[in-house]
């Protein structure tokens, strides 16, 4: 089993999970997009609402958004994707992550703490929630 076969009422009881929805940052920085970014998404998005396909969405619109989030912290973040991300495979948390953010500027190793960047798959975004959280909900320390 992988990441992907999970589903949120599987996690919450698995990992004794409770759901809080809420504000998780109440005033986030704003900082607005280089030249760059502006100009590639201008171009790229009406070309990608075209396709129902999920890689040219994350290649032309969520991974040059992650990219530039991470110039943004001036590269005090780890970005990885399609990076294997196996922690506990006898509990069924293990697969590759389409993208992960990490709290440490690492390029070469994935480092804790880390922020998961999951996104929804084939467009539905509920399906994705146990997925997101078997990440968090197995390993609270990352």
């Amino acid at each position: 089993m992988t990441y992907r076969d999970f589903t949120l009422n599987r996690v919450k009881q698995q990992f004794g999970l409770n759901i809080v929805i809420g504000v998780f940052l109440t005033d986030p920085p704003r900082l607005p997009p280089r030249e760059w970014l502006t100009n590639l998404l201008d171009r790229s998005v009406p070309f990608v609402g075209g396709f129902s396909n999920e890689k040219v969405r994350s290649e032309l619109i969520v991974a040059p958004l992650l990219f530039e989030f991470r110039e943004l912290l001036d590269r005090q973040v780890g970005f990885f994707s399609g990076t294997d991300f196996s922690v506990d495979v006898e509990l069924g948390l293990s697969g590759d992550c389409d993208f992960l953010l990490t709290r440490s500027k690492s390029e070469l190793t994935i480092e804790d703490p880390a922020v998961v960047v999951i996104q929804a798959q084939k467009g539905d975004f509920n399906a994705s929630w146990g997925h997101c959280a078997a990440f968090d909900g197995c390993c609270p320390e990352i």
